[in-house]
């Protein structure tokens, strides 16, 4: 039922869509009562049991370490002694399983030495997501027992006779397959465990889908954060009450540093109440939706405003959106400049050390006569280099050279 529902998300058409979860409460009461039935009975039957692992599967959709539970269960409604998840990499050709039943140094040794000769693995490349195989849809069992993947790992490490393999996922950078496995003890796997695995299929790769939707949000969102870390200005998220949900480094050395900017018991604050009432006027218009607004933000000690600017953030669709009404404040003292490194410079236009050295503490806002008792040279000099730097960089004033220098992109500095 979750799979339909999610079903509508599918493609780019999806914005706007909302899932349609009606079903979902019937289908789980159908489960409780199988499951009651047959705790009433004595052992579940496989059915039953495969029933009762749907929602686990989609728990391990949102938490990676709750596969090894689903994995083990699995196992165990279809008496193996091993399950795993199989991913190929379809770019680097690499192999990589996770299971339950494995030794570490088995799966070392197998991915080191035989996945050449994994006549399983190359099979999945061939079927349709969705398509369940035992080994024996894929090589007689006479072949399958004189190989050398069987005899080197199969039967003398792992105890396994049997194979049963659904494919989950095949793209063009990856496949994605589950197995379990039967030693020689429990028999081959037949029809019925073929039919009874098709029946968690739709929630396997659905699962799995999921899965993979949320990691690349949360590589995005670690990516996002790392950017917003190494920012040349304070991002703070709050909401409508002021309170700071989130700060980016500079945001956090603004804030502990109480210079234009705070945080009270009451939430985000200004130097003076006046002030804080501009701050917090504009936090309000964006958390409504409007464009929210900027205000400068006086100091006490006369070192002149911080710049503060409100934005929303998040969607129009507040239903289920714990995040709903955030605003994104963007803050920035004039005083601190972006990072811009000579050897910047010398790569964007050319420049000699010297003449970068130069252009870089213009950029900090140094003067003429300052750059040269910096730099202990003559101002006879420094004016030299600074001509020179603004003929590579085209420009003829010096008041065009700081201006283009205030418009690269600031050289991003590592956090920590």
């Amino acid at each position: 039922c979750a799979a339909g529902a999610l079903a509508n998300f599918e493609g780019p058409s999806a914005r706007g869509r909302r899932a349609d979860f009606s079903g979902c409460a019937a289908a789980f009461a159908r489960i409780k009562v199988a499951a009651a039935s047959g705790a009433g009975r004595g052992r579940m039957s496989i059915t039953q049991q495969l029933l009762t692992l749907i929602p686990a599967i989609y728990d391990a959709a949102l938490d990676f370490n709750q596969w090894l539970p689903v994995l083990e269960r699995l196992a165990t409604a279809f008496d193996g002694h091993t399950a795993s998840l199989f991913q190929r990499d379809m770019v680097e050709g690499n192999d990589q399983v996770f299971g339950y039943g494995y030794s570490p140094e088995i799966l070392a040794t197998y991915l080191r030495q035989f996945p050449a000769h994994n006549m399983f693995a190359a099979r999945v490349l061939a079927i349709s997501p969705g398509t369940v195989e035992t080994d024996r849809d894929v090589i007689e069992k006479d072949a399958f027992r004189r190989s050398e993947i069987y005899n080197n790992v199969m039967a003398k490490q792992l105890d396994t006779d049997s194979i049963l393999t659904g494919l989950l996922r095949r793209q063009t950078d990856d496949v994605v397959a589950i197995n379990v496995c039967r030693s020689m003890r429990a028999g081959d796997f037949d029809a019925k465990d073929k039919k009874a695995f098709r029946m968690l299929m739709p929630h396997l790769e659905r699962s799995v889908a999921i899965a993979t939707r949320l990691g690349t949000l949360h590589e995005c969102i670690a990516d996002g954060m790392a950017l917003l870390d190494r920012a040349p200005c304070g991002a703070i998220v709050t909401d409508m009450s002021f309170r700071v949900l989130y700060a980016n480094r500079p945001a956090e050395e603004m804030l502990q540093k109480g210079d234009g900017i705070a945080i009270s018991a009451g939430g985000l604050r200004a130097a003076t109440p006046a002030l804080t009432a501009r701050l917090r006027n504009i936090i309000a218009a964006a958390a409504q939706g409007d464009n929210g607004g900027a205000a400068a933000l006086e100091r006490p000690d006369n070192k002149g405003p911080i710049y503060a600017v409100a934005s929303p953030v998040g969607t129009d669709f507040k239903l289920l959106q714990p995040g709903a009404h955030r605003v994104l404040l963007l803050v920035r003292d004039p005083l601190v400049m972006p990072n811009l490194p000579a050897s910047y410079l010398q790569q964007l236009f050319g420049l000699t050390q010297a003449e970068s050295g130069v252009a870089a503490l213009l950029h900090k806002g140094l003067s003429l006569q300052q750059i040269a008792g910096k730099l202990g040279i003559s101002s006879n000099t420094a004016r030299v280099h600074l001509n020179a730097a603004m003929r590579k960089s085209g420009v003829h004033r010096q008041a065009d050279l700081v201006g283009l220098l205030a418009g690269l992109p600031p050289v991003l500095v590592k956090s920590g």
